[in-house]
């Protein structure tokens, strides 16, 4: 937080999440902040890139942490969940297969 209240974490842009959705046909996005969209443009954006991947029938996990110790590219990284028929929210268990050094 800032000296005035405001939180400042990165997040995802809209048009970032419009695009894997079209050209890569993710099925979730996961991250370690607590909102999916940055903290510093919620005031003007709301929870756009939020609201848009859940439109979309996709998952999102927030609050992953370790995310650092995982490669970007060449793991699996598996979540675990019930999915809650009016629900908006789980735990979730999550866990990443990473190659061999």
């Amino acid at each position: 937080m800032d000296a005035e209240g405001n939180a400042h974490y990165p997040g995802w842009d809209l048009e970032t999440v419009k695009w894997l959705c079209a050209e890569r046909s993710i099925g979730s996005i996961g991250h370690e902040t607590p909102d999916t969209n940055p903290a510093c443009r919620q005031r003007d954006i709301g929870f756009a890139a939020e609201d848009y991947i859940l439109r979309q029938d996709k998952t999102q996990v927030e609050l992953l942490c370790n995310l650092d110790k995982v490669p970007p590219a060449g793991a699996i990284i598996f979540c675990m969940f019930p999915k809650l028929k009016g629900g908006t929210g789980f735990p979730a268990r999550c866990f990443a297969v990473c190659p061999a050094e």
